[in-house]
């Protein structure tokens, strides 16, 4: 997968923005980038849109700025002299896509049809727009076209979504990420309101990795010690015990290790929507994985530890 792709993927939003003044381009981007979000579209609806692009890319080195309404070759080559890192386009231009490709620029064309979405395959883009999506069906309509090319595809629904309904596209395995402008809502950029843009960011983030406890583990020296543990405990609130391989689980929030595993008392299990966007989330506060200590299961990342540990508890991150 292409870098930037990835990076948005990881992401897991694009904010499509659309701005008058390209001073408060950088200031949103700064605000979104603090609360999560490190990444933007700014689409050409403005004059401001190609200076916007600029200053951002100037000014915030952190932040994955694209640049959105995409229509020709001309402005890919403007806005690409501009810092862009990416380019999107309401609909599927074979002259944008080719050169694109032909420079090795990232693009991803808007598609609304199975003849669109073959189209684009045809010219070698695997990673599409779906818009507008909400208008073409939403949900249903995004699983009743990806069904053909379920393994082939990736996609970007753009287009009516909003804190009710991202969600539900984002749980789509072929969905990378969503696009939309919800995140930067016309009247706060105008009221320059970037509290109202940074709650939006940061609650759009909290329910993307949906970090919540998932059990604790206590360590013991035997097999022994921790069954008398577990029983005491088990009686005590009337627990079901599980009698496991490596443990004794209480509610599937308790585990009672059988020897001595990961931290000095144990280990706190978090869960994660995602454990990849977690990952990537976490190491931007500073916070790296132990490499030798990850589980794939299906070739899918399910559990990762973390090169920390708290009052004595190492953690890691397991899949909700």
């Amino acid at each position: 997968m292409n870098e930037i792709l990835k990076e948005l993927s990881l992401i897991g939003l694009i904010p499509v923005t659309t701005v008058e003044k390209s001073d408060d381009a950088v200031e949103i981007s700064r605000t979104l980038a603090e609360n999560g979000i490190s990444c933007i579209e700014i689409t050409l609806r403005t004059e401001a849109g190609l200076d916007s692009i600029k200053s951002i890319a100037e000014n915030c080195p952190g932040v994955v700025v694209g640049a959105g309404t995409v229509l020709t070759v001309q402005q890919v080559e403007q806005v690409m002299e501009r810092g862009a890192k990416f380019i999107v386009s309401p609909g599927l231009n074979p002259d944008v896509v080719s050169y694109c490709i032909d420079n090795d620029i990232l693009v991803i064309p808007g598609v609304a049809t199975p003849s669109d979405i073959e189209k684009a395959l045809s010219l070698g883009i695997d990673t599409v727009k779906l818009f507008p999506a909400e208008a073409l069906g939403g949900v249903k309509y995004l699983k009743a076209v990806v069904a053909p090319y379920q393994n082939i595809l990736k996609l970007v629904p753009t287009g009516g979504l909003n804190t009710q309904n991202y969600l539900e596209y984002l749980n789509i395995p072929q969905v990378i990420a969503c696009g939309g402008s919800w995140l930067t809502p016309s009247d706060a950029i105008k009221e320059k309101n970037y509290h109202k843009m940074a709650n939006l960011a940061n609650m759009a983030i909290k329910q993307i990795l949906g970090f919540k406890l998932h059990h604790v583990g206590l360590n013991h020296a035997s097999e022994e010690s921790a069954k008398k543990a577990s029983d005491f405990f088990a009686s005590l609130f009337d627990f079901a015990v599980h009698d496991g391989t490596g443990s004794f689980m209480l509610a599937s929030q308790f585990e009672f290790m059988k020897s001595k595993f990961a931290g000095d008392n144990g280990h706190i299990a978090i869960g994660t929507n995602s454990i990849p966007r977690a990952v990537y989330y976490l190491n931007k506060k500073g916070i790296q994985i132990v490499p030798d200590k990850q589980i794939v299961k299906n070739g899918k990342l399910i559990s990762v530890y973390l090169d920390m540990s708290i009052s004595g508890f190492a953690v890691h991150l397991v899949q909700n």
